[in-house]
């Protein structure tokens, strides 16, 4: 089950909760209100695999993404 991150639109509180997919809003742990809205969350992902960049020599610059360089390599 993920974890989703709320806010509350009465006191702005912003809490997460494990929930599922369905899960749109509840109420908020500190005023007890249903005015919440479930926020848009970033996430991190791994992958064992090839990715678009690729690491040429050895070293990272941190501005090469998506295969394309910008010329420090």
């Amino acid at each position: 089950m993920p974890i989703y991150e709320f806010r509350c639109r009465d006191c702005r509180r912003e809490f997460e909760e494990l929930c599922g997919m369905g899960c749109e809003s509840l109420p908020c742990p500190s005023c007890h209100s249903r005015n919440t809205q479930r926020k848009l969350s970033t996430f991190a992902a791994k992958s064992s695999g090839s990715s678009g960049s690729q690491n040429l020599g050895g070293h990272s610059c941190g501005s090469c993404h998506g295969g394309s360089c910008s010329g420090c390599h």
